[in-house]
């Protein structure tokens, strides 16, 4: 009797964890595809690319590239979630995720238009 709440406790800790990671991984990929999808809509409609994208198109891309990868390593963390760290697996790496990879674009971002004379299209 006492097993079966246990167990019953374990599978639905092993679910919510499971749905996490597949949310978190899922959130991750979109993130990944639309900076993807930002970098390869540059110059529309009239072509013209500015020095600002001429520049972040190697970053953004290695960085958007990462957070793809990093999301099949959440998606991994779905599979194995019968572990018993799996939970602190994946709030560790979101975390470690949220730090690196956004900001470090947005830190990017931030510099090249604050502290740079470069046209990001800012108008005149």
């Amino acid at each position: 009797m006492v097993g079966a709440g246990y167990e019953t406790h374990s599978r639905s800790k092993t679910y919510t964890v499971r749905v996490l990671a597949i949310l978190v991984g899922c959130l991750t990929a979109s993130i990944g595809f639309c900076w993807l999808m930002d970098i390869g809509l540059a110059g529309f409609p009239d072509g013209a690319v500015t020095d600002y994208e001429k520049m972040v198109e190697r970053p953004f891309t290695i960085l958007s590239l990462t957070s793809v990868v990093v999301s099949l390593y959440f998606f991994y963390l779905a599979i194995v979630a019968a572990r018993r760290q799996t939970f602190v697996d994946l709030f560790v790496a979101f975390i470690w995720y949220l730090v690196v990879v956004p900001g470090t674009h947005y830190g990017i971002e931030y510099y090249l238009k604050n502290f740079t004379d470069i046209n990001y299209g800012q108008g005149g």
